[in-house]
C-alpha cells in the first residue's frame, strides 16, 4: 500500500491566495499526482471563527479554489480533485464565536487539508 501524509496548508487572515509557505506542499502533491495518475483528493477547506458564518463558508470556498487553481497550473486535471468547504464549523481548537485567542490559535483555523479518496 502507499501511505500519504499530506501537509494542511494555511492562509493569512481573511486572505485567499496560496501563501509562499503552501507552494512546496502544493507542489509535493502534485508531483505525487502526476505519477500516480488514479489518485483522486478531496479538498478541505476552512476559516477562522471571525466574520459572519457566510463570510467565512465564502472565504472557505475561495480557499478551496486556490487551491484546485494552484494545482491545475501544475498539470493536475480538476476533475481529480473533489471540494468541500467549511467556513468556521469544523474549528481545531476552542477559538470559536466569543472566545478571546490569540492570533496563533486563529491562524490553526485557517487551513486546507486534503483527502485521498480513490487509489
Amino acid at each position: 500500500g502507499m501511505l500519504l501524509n499530506i501537509e494542511s496548508i494555511y492562509y493569512d487572515y481573511d486572505q485567499h491566495y496560496i501563501t509562499y509557505q503552501a507552494e512546496p506542499i502544493l507542489d509535493s502533491l502534485a508531483k505525487i499526482m502526476l505519477l500516480n495518475p488514479t489518485l483522486e483528493i478531496e479538498i478541505n477547506s476552512h476559516a477562522d471563527s471571525r466574520g459572519t458564518e457566510w463570510y467565512n463558508e465564502e472565504l472557505s470556498l475561495e480557499r478551496a479554489k486556490s487551491a484546485i487553481d494552484y494545482l491545475k497550473t501544475r498539470g493536475v486535471k480538476s476533475s481529480r480533485i473533489s471540494i468541500r468547504y467549511h467556513g468556521e464549523s469544523k474549528l481545531i481548537n476552542p477559538c470559536g464565536n466569543g472566545i478571546n485567542c490569540d492570533e496563533d490559535s486563529h491562524s490553526l483555523n485557517r487551513r486546507t487539508e486534503f483527502r485521498v479518496v480513490s487509489f
